[in-house]
């Protein structure tokens, strides 16, 4: 956890350097473009490859008790392995309500601001600052619009996806999105501050990525419609 959590914050910093490679430097552009990488990385590295492995790794499962009993599958064992495709896809929402629930912990934590109360509680022991100084180390912190965008999207998505396969995900989505409202209203009216303002041009980006997850949410559910028998369905959900 120690080396992920390090990880999830170099991960900005990693994406706004490539911004920069490639050209844009204007703070709202860089933000934007951060945002757009951080959504896109997190879906591929979090949602479809651990759902896909979480598959994989039933499969292999099936397969193997095949192997051991010697028998060869039937027609009906072989319907019975494509549902169980389709149940293994639906178990992961179980890991994600524990993320969901740990996340909207952390979030509660944050309103106690503890890491820059530490910070600051050591380096006054430490450095003896001057008033001067002791004022920079507790201006306000900067909003980080990337980053808390992107947790935002990427539950939304989560929640959006599992949403028919497990439905017990919903009530924790929403839990999280209360706290969410609850935390960052106040976090940005009397602790962060703005230094820029992108003139609404983040909008678009916001509604591309929550277009993307409704998209992304129909294609799953046609998938595992597919994998159940479900024809009807299939066909009713494509227009």
């Amino acid at each position: 956890p120690i080396v992920m959590a390090v990880f999830f914050y170099l991960l900005p910093l990693f994406f706004r350097f490539l911004s920069q490679q490639q050209g844009y430097w204007t703070q709202t552009t860089l933000d934007r473009k951060v945002l757009t990488k951080l959504y896109v990385f997190f879906i591929i590295n979090n949602l479809l490859v651990f759902t896909l492995t979480s598959m994989f790794i039933g499969i292999y499962g099936q397969i193997r008790a095949l192997v051991e009993s010697g028998s060869l599958p039937s027609d009906e064992s072989i319907t019975e392995y494509v549902m169980q495709i389709a149940k293994n896809i639906a178990e992961v929402s179980t890991f994600w309500i524990n993320f969901v629930c740990l996340k909207s912990l952390t979030l509660t934590m944050d309103l106690a601001m503890l890491v820059p109360l530490l910070t600051i509680t050591i380096r006054k022991f430490i450095t003896r600052p001057s008033p001067r100084e002791l004022r920079e180390l507790a201006k306000p912190p900067e909003f980080n619009y990337p980053q808390n965008y992107n947790l935002l999207l990427f539950f939304f998505t989560i929640a959006l996806v599992y949403s028919a396969m497990s439905p017990l995900i919903l009530p924790f989505a929403l839990i999280y999105f209360a706290v969410a409202s609850m935390v960052y209203k106040y976090m940005l009216m009397y602790v962060y501050v703005t230094k820029m303002e992108s003139g609404g041009k983040i909008w678009p980006v916001l509604f591309q990525t929550v277009m993307t997850s409704a998209i992304f949410f129909q294609v799953t559910m046609i998938i595992i419609m597919a994998l159940k028998g479900g024809n009807m369905q299939v066909y009713c959900l494509i227009p």
